[in-house]
């Protein structure tokens, strides 16, 4: 079964918007500071104390996976600080505008849909939940689920839930048809 799970996904419309933009800068100075700073240990004791930025649910992920899996991610967070996050950070913007993805998931004809779950959260307010409920209503088969917490890295926060959206991808229930919006 083929399908599209977008967590917390950047919507196009965001491009727009002059303070997005400006917070998008502003992170990926802070990733290419990050980048400086690691070969003397900056990056490592961060991650050492649960203390980088980005990542508030960096103590509950630790809890929430194993040892070697913490581990791993450390590794990968620090290789991806010491190398390219901010040109990362940079092409958001420029993706969120083209979104070819998202688009290719869109149908006219509803039997051709791509099955299609949106997760999200209240990181960035109610004008980004407003914005994310207007996303998924451009999806034929869609499900849309919105988190009660502010977790923007919810496949750290609640890996079980991202999961569990990808393994029923496509199933949905008679009491839940596709477009459903649910409160968890």
């Amino acid at each position: 079964m083929a399908g599209l799970v977008l967590i917390d996904a950047t919507p196009k419309e965001i491009c727009s918007n002059k303070a997005v933009q400006a917070g998008f800068t502003l992170s990926a100075m802070l990733t290419r500071l990050f980048k400086v700073l690691t070969p003397i240990g900056v990056v490592s004791f961060l991650l050492a104390i649960d203390n980088l930025p980005f990542y508030p649910e960096q103590a509950a992920f630790r809890g929430k996976v194993s040892q070697e899996d913490y581990r791993n991610w450390v590794w990968a967070v620090g290789r991806n600080l010491a190398g390219n996050a901010g040109d990362e950070l940079t092409s958001v913007l420029d993706l969120a505008a083209s979104s070819k993805h998202i688009d290719a998931a869109r149908s006219q004809q509803p039997e051709h849909a791509l099955p299609t779950t949106v997760l999200t959260s209240h990181a960035y307010g109610r004008k980004w939940v407003a914005m994310q409920q207007r996303m998924a209503s451009q999806f034929q088969n869609v499900l849309h689920l919105i988190l009660p917490d502010r977790s923007h890295n919810m496949h750290m926060s609640q890996p079980e839930l991202v999961a569990e959206a990808a393994m029923k991808m496509g199933l949905r229930h008679d009491t839940e048809p596709a477009g459903t919006l649910r409160f968890i």
